[in-house]
């Protein structure tokens, strides 16, 4: 009976010492799979977090040329979108009378060459109006020869040409400049103020 005993106690321990060793060595082998898993995936997680890295920095550099672009472009900006609203001016002044032909001619070139610099709203408000000029002059033409009144085509003329000159307007209300931005201005001037006293 003692040596049944004993034996049974021997057993329990062989056993016990069995499911030790198993549950050590299946972890520890599942540990080194793991470990040699993350050695084989850790040079294409460090080429993907290199990838994001190299494509944030270029959607930063690119963000950081468009603001500084339409910082530098505002005085042209509003420059031109005054000058439109001075023709816009000019050729409401001669639709009724005065030589509306050289005005459209005018209004033209400036377009050709100063048209980017509108808001796209505003630059097709101002196309369209010098556009419609001559034929509301027409169409006055035709009141004073025939006796007849506005029409429902020229009043419609009438009202795009005049909101050209509401268009432009609003389009100047530029928004103001973002925090970074003035940021950027602000480091900008300080370094132009750094090399002005360095120079001086």
């Amino acid at each position: 009976m003692v040596a049944t005993a004993i034996t049974l106690i021997v057993l329990n321990l062989i056993g016990m010492a069995y499911l030790v060793l198993r549950s050590f060595g299946t972890g520890y082998g599942t540990k080194k799979g793991g470990n040699a898993a993350d050695r084989e995936d850790l040079p294409e997680l460090t080429r993907i977090v290199e990838d994001i890295k190299h494509q944030n920095a270029q959607l930063l550099e690119s963000l950081k040329s468009h603001n500084q672009l339409r910082v530098a472009a505002i005085d042209k900006r509003l420059q031109a979108h005054q000058e439109a609203f001075t023709l816009w001016r000019k050729l409401v002044g001669v639709l009724w009378n005065g030589d509306v032909n050289s005005v459209v001619e005018e209004c033209q070139r400036w377009w050709d060459e100063n048209c980017l610099y509108l808001e796209p709203e505003a630059r097709n408000a101002f196309s369209i109006a010098y556009f419609l000029a001559p034929s509301v002059r027409q169409d006055v033409g035709g009141m004073r020869n025939h006796g007849t009144g506005h029409t429902p085509t020229m009043a419609a003329r009438h009202q795009e040409i005049m909101r050209a000159g509401d268009v432009l307007v609003q389009a100047v209300q530029l928004p103001g400049l973002t925090q970074a931005e003035e940021r950027s201005m602000k480091q900008t001037n300080e370094l132009k103020a750094g090399e002005g006293a360095e120079n001086g």
